[in-house]
């Protein structure tokens, strides 16, 4: 009977295939019409490089590009060590001891992802200046003299940006951990190995393929910030772009530039993939043992949760409490002015239409890559997603550029055909900075969308076919009720993160239009942070949202217990 159901079920692909070929035909082309707009942009890029402006390009060795190049070296290899050493701490003692308030901890430890970096900047250069509050009572309660290290410098930025990114690599190596079964350590320890030799000879290499994604995250948002790093005069190579391309008005010379740091994050991603090796993250299975927790009591158990609670206090904490009692002492509702409330306005109408427009996309795209089943086509669509990779001022320069010649075209074609001039026609609209948008966080809808389908069965699909529902039938009755979840997921993860995104929307935004995060980054360069407060607190409460979803998605027990690896982009 088995084997008879089996023969029928494979003479019947054929028959069912051939019933939705007209749908694979126009997902195809759907498909194809989206990756050309998503991979144009890339291409663009490398028009820029034959023009050269040999006397900005001198300037720029002999006295920018050394104190660039320098500055972004000390912030990367610091953010490097730093999120390293936090996150992996975090997540082995969260993983393998049990200390008073382990379990608050383990989920506490994403709670800093709710900051952006920029917005962490503000708040720590207003704590711990020279005229802060934090300095000013030292001043008059202990010593005249008393003086802090200064936080505008790159060991501040390295501090700050530490204490925001650590979390993406305590998130995969707090699951990689989790998923080792305890056969490796007590083979470990039957060959005479203590406890913490078990722990860096087996568990560590283990989760290193975890680690190593982890920290190229970290190094990939540390490479695109421009907000963080200008208020705190670390000249990197994406302050220096941003300027070039705004003070010195030379788009040829800053998108020569953006190559350059283009190739440092490719560069970066080759140093993940090779630090990787061909090491995988082995999993135990349900049936297997998870490695036993060590109970620490007393100083050990102290010193072990102010390691994981000093972090988390100083990444979230602080920060939160400072921007709720500054709101409340300004008067909330009293400080959100008509300015503040357009551009709430400006902020979620553009994170709606880009989250729209996000998973619509990257619906089509997963579904293309699955009904394919195809390694180039997997390929294609995995490469369309490259827009997080790329840092926010690169990608500014990649659409800029076309769509200034595409603005031109079409002044040249209305004044042709109507004898006016219609202006700037796709920049002053804003839909420049949506199509940005759009590029930029493909890859978190794709990778949502994309686990959502994986957990799908094809047979399902078939089933719903062999009953003589067409492709699209099939499509609305049971793959997307099942991929909800994931496509809401989406929407909500790219919502945020265009509220928190600044680069792009400081470099491409219209005049006149401001976000939540372009007005308080003006207040914060006049030094009056403090009437930002009520923009701060929005954008902070709007990255709770995402930690919502980051815990729901990437710590909860099914991922665990499934060894399902974590996407590096789905916790970005």
């Amino acid at each position: 009977m088995t084997a008879a159901y089996r023969m029928s079920y494979r003479l019947s692909w054929p028959i069912i295939l051939h019933r939705g070929a007209g749908g694979h035909r126009l997902l195809s082309l759907c498909a194809w019409l989206l990756l050309v707009p998503l991979l144009l942009p890339l291409a663009s890029l490398f028009s820029l490089w034959p023009g050269t402006d040999v006397e900005l390009w001198t300037h720029m060795v002999r006295h920018v590009l050394p104190f660039s190049v320098r500055d972004t070296a000390i912030l990367t290899a610091g953010v490097a060590v730093a999120v390293a050493l936090i996150g992996t701490l975090l997540a082995a003692l969260t993983a393998y001891c049990d200390f008073p308030g382990r379990r608050l901890f383990q989920w506490a430890a994403v709670l800093p992802l709710a900051f952006p970096t920029y917005l962490s900047a503000y708040i720590y250069v207003e704590l711990l200046d020279a005229s802060g509050p934090l300095q000013t009572w030292a001043r008059n309660g202990l010593s005249p003299d008393f003086r802090l290290p200064e936080i505008r410098s790159a060991s501040g930025a390295v501090a700050i940006f530490s204490l925001v990114l650590f979390p993406y690599v305590y998130l995969p190596a707090r699951v990689a951990f989790a998923r080792q079964s305890a056969d490796f350590v007590e083979v470990a320890r039957t060959l005479g190995t203590g406890r913490f030799e078990a722990f860096w000879r087996v568990n560590l290499p283990l989760a290193r393929p975890a680690i190593a994604g982890g920290i190229a995250l970290a190094l990939m948002e540390t490479l695109s910030d421009i907000g963080a790093t200008e208020y705190l005069g670390v000249r990197t190579l994406a302050v220096t772009i941003y300027t070039t391309w705004l003070s010195r008005g030379s788009i040829a010379v800053a998108g020569q530039l953006a190559i350059l740091l283009l190739l440092l994050v490719i560069a970066i991603l080759l140093l993940e993939r090779s630090l990787r090796g061909r090491g995988t993250t082995v999993a135990a299975p349900r049936s297997q043992r998870q490695v036993s927790r060590i109970r620490l009591t007393g100083i050990r158990g102290a010193l072990a949760a102010a390691g994981c609670g000093i972090p988390i206090a100083l990444g979230f904490v602080i920060p939160l409490a400072f921007l709720l009692h500054q709101a409340f002492e300004r008067d909330l509702l009293a400080a959100i002015s008509g300015d503040t409330r357009d551009a709430i306005l400006s902020t979620f109408g553009l994170a709606a239409v880009a989250a729209g427009s996000v998973v619509v996309s990257a619906t089509i795209l997963a579904l293309w890559s699955r009904q394919s089943g195809r390694g180039l086509q997997r390929l294609v669509a995995g490469a369309a997603s490259y827009g997080y990779a790329v840092p926010s001022v690169v990608l500014a320069l990649c659409v800029i550029f076309p769509a200034g010649l595409l603005d031109n075209a079409l002044n040249r074609l209305v004044r042709d055909l109507f004898a006016i001039n219609p202006g700037l026609l796709l920049t002053m609209s804003g839909a420049v900075l949506v199509f940005s948008y759009w590029v930029r966080f493909q890859a978190v809808g794709f990778q949502l969308v994309d686990a959502g389908l994986r957990q799908v069965s094809s047979r399902l699909e078939l089933a719903g076919r062999s009953l003589g529902r067409h492709y699209y039938g099939t499509l609305q009755a049971i793959t997307m009720p099942l991929i909800a979840p994931s496509l809401l997921a989406a929407a909500a993860l790219v919502f945020v993160d265009v509220i928190k995104e600044l680069p792009l929307t400081l470099l491409l935004r219209p005049i006149g239009i401001d976000t939540l995060a372009t007005n308080l980054y003006g207040h914060a360069s006049r030094g009056a942070f403090e009437d930002g407060a009520a923009e701060a607190l929005l954008i902070a409460v709007t990255g709770l949202v995402s930690v919502a979803i980051i815990l729901r998605t990437a710590l909860s027990p099914a991922v665990q217990e499934q060894g399902r690896p974590i996407s590096t982009e789905m916790i970005a």
